[in-house]
């Protein structure tokens, strides 16, 4: 009984670390694809908890192509010819593959698989690389290493909860129609009365 509570009470609490980091997962999915698309309509607000790389190559894309504010060129050349359309495009393509990368770790992890949840580490440490080298360490950009660093905690912990959930015992099925064995019990006095039958026995 009390080996049964002791395997429990880990795996229940290895999978809530587990769910923390799938969710928060989750969350950077859906504030980079907010990020994008409020970028693409001219918007001009920014959420946190969102991956660096795709939003910074839909920028690109946007920038490259002349589709940003016009106080983004004020130090452009006149008559500098933009790029043509389909360099924003695949910059967007790209963009959406890594979000779909993200999204597909988040799904497949969804029975505690922990392969799931290393690859999303290993991307998101790549993306926290991109965001120190290209916009380094300052105070524009502080907030997104913070988070970065949260979101990378929960990533890598759920990792190493994913690891050792695959590593408990499974628990031992239950039986439905499961009978006890009866064992016969024998009375302490049965063999004293015994022989005292065989000597009343002996004197006859």
């Amino acid at each position: 009984m009390n080996r049964n509570v002791n395997n429990l009470a880990p795996r229940a609490l290895y999978q809530s670390k587990f769910n923390s980091a799938r969710y928060n997962l989750l969350l950077v999915v859906v504030m980079t694809a907010i990020n994008i698309v409020l970028l693409m309509f001219g918007g001009g607000s920014y959420f946190l908890f969102s991956a660096t790389l795709p939003y910074s190559l839909a920028i690109d894309g946007m920038y490259m192509t002349g589709r940003m504010p016009d106080d983004w060129y004020t130090d452009w050349p006149e008559g500098y010819q933009f790029l043509d359309t389909s360099y924003m495009t695949v910059m967007m393509l790209i963009a959406v593959a890594i979000i779909l990368v993200y999204l597909a770790c988040f799904f497949f992890s969804k029975n505690f698989k922990a392969g799931a949840m290393i690859v999303s580490a290993v991307i998101f440490v790549l993306d926290t690389l991109y965001l120190v080298l290209f916009y380094g360490v300052g105070v524009d950009s502080i907030m997104d290493l913070l988070l970065h660093a949260w979101v990378l905690y929960y990533l890598i912990s759920g990792s190493v909860y994913g690891i050792k959930l695959k590593k408990l015992p499974e628990d031992e099925p239950v039986q439905e129609n499961y009978k006890p064995i009866e064992v016969p019990v024998v009375e302490e006095n049965a063999p004293a009365e015994e022989k005292t039958e065989n000597n009343s026995t002996d004197e006859k």
